[in-house]
């Protein structure tokens, strides 16, 4: 007999790699390239300035450097339009990459920072916070195929408490670390099978209780997300087990009791009685 059946939550692992402006002083660009102004005011006006590099950028200028209301064409053809301080991306602006990836929001010295919202190429789209060019603190990602995450981030990464809704209606809610349940959490999914206790790498490990759709409830230790150590495993029908479990297995020392009162204590193999 067996308490194997098992639910892996989700692992979300987010990495958001984003363009971190670079100061864009007029004469220079930011690998060193020279360029000139080929249209305009340059220097204190509106304008275009073209890079040797075909870096290229068209808009406001302030003292010889981008300043108000421009667009930035990189190069490999990364695209920044928006307002510029000083040479650099400041406040809102949009930002454009070869691969269709898609970032609306706020800038800071150049950075993405503050609030904003991130379309990758692929599909998923991340709202919330950012520092230092990723998602940190409060946000939300729906990856477009029933998979969404809101909660905290760190670093790219959720880390901290959050929620994770999967295909199918089921949810996981608790504490995630690098993208995984880490921690205390609890799972639930539509067919009635609920998990909540100790999380490790987006499996139960540790103290956990398991109510199976059968009706079954299982409240013990656990490993890789499996019954695994001592636990008590009950059914509807009032048979219940109490001992050692090895992979969702009856293994080890036990006492398995029926509903007549019959009661086999002593080894267990693979969930057979040895005696």
């Amino acid at each position: 007999m067996s308490a194997s059946k098992r639910h892996t939550p989700a692992i979300v692992a987010i990495g958001v790699v984003l363009l971190i402006g670079a100061g864009m002083l007029i004469g220079q660009n930011a690998d060193g390239s020279a360029g000139n102004c080929t249209e305009g005011d340059c220097s204190s006006g509106q304008g275009t300035f073209a890079w040797d590099n075909d870096a290229r950028y068209t808009g406001s200028f302030k003292n010889g450097q981008p300043d108000g209301r421009g667009t930035y064409t990189s190069p490999g053809g990364v695209i920044l339009e928006g307002s510029f301080q000083q040479g650099r991306p400041q406040g809102y602006a949009v930002l454009r990459m070869p691969d269709g990836s898609v970032y609306a929001g706020d800038f800071s010295a150049g950075q993405i920072q503050g609030d904003g919202k991130y379309t990758y190429g692929n599909g998923p789209v991340y709202t919330g916070r950012f520092q230092n060019g990723r998602p940190t603190g409060r946000g939300t990602i729906n990856f477009g195929n029933g998979v969404i995450y809101a909660g905290n981030f760190v670093a790219g990464t959720p880390g901290g408490a959050g929620e994770l809704n999967l295909p199918g209606d089921g949810v996981c809610r608790g504490q995630f670390q690098q993208g995984r349940l880490n921690g205390q959490g609890a799972c639930q999914f539509p067919d009635a099978f609920r998990v909540e206790g100790r999380f490790r790498n987006g499996l139960a490990n540790g103290p956990i209780t398991i109510e199976y759709e059968s009706g079954a409830r299982y409240s013990g230790a656990a490993r890789d997300g499996l019954p695994a150590g001592s636990g008590k495993l009950t059914f509807p029908d009032g048979l219940a087990y109490e001992g050692q479990f090895i992979a969702g297995l009856f293994q080890g020392q036990g006492e398995l009791r029926w509903p007549n009162g019959d009661i086999y204590k002593g080894d267990f193999y693979q969930g057979r009685m040895q005696g």
